[in-house]
């Protein structure tokens, strides 16, 4: 089951979107949208958990390289990644859900 067959008979004009997240809150939608743990996930960008649950949380930004890490292991554009809402990262990862599984 993708994450938006809810969403099968919606257009994205009728989509309410939600103003975009800071990118810890948007690295944790990710995450959780893929359903994978701190740990699991930081595996895949080679990230430990403490530091990806500071991320997440705001206390700490992530580099460049690792925002650009991110964007291309999970198959999604800089821009969704750093200013999308929840909306146009769920349907980015939906998209992009063939590209992540080759990873794993």
């Amino acid at each position: 089951m993708d994450i938006f067959d809810k969403f099968e008979n919606i257009s994205l004009s009728e989509l309410s979107y939600i103003s975009g997240g800071s990118l810890g809150e948007n690295m944790r939608l990710i995450r959780n949208a893929l359903t994978l743990t701190q740990e699991q996930f930081g595996e895949e960008i080679d990230v430990d958990q403490a530091l990806l649950s500071k991320y997440e949380r705001g206390i700490r930004e992530p580099s460049i390289d690792l925002v650009v890490t991110i964007s291309q292991v999970v198959n999604i554009s800089l821009d969704v990644l750093v200013l999308g809402d929840r909306t146009s990262i769920l349907l980015a990862l939906n998209d992009a859900s063939v590209g992540f599984q080759s990873f794993l």
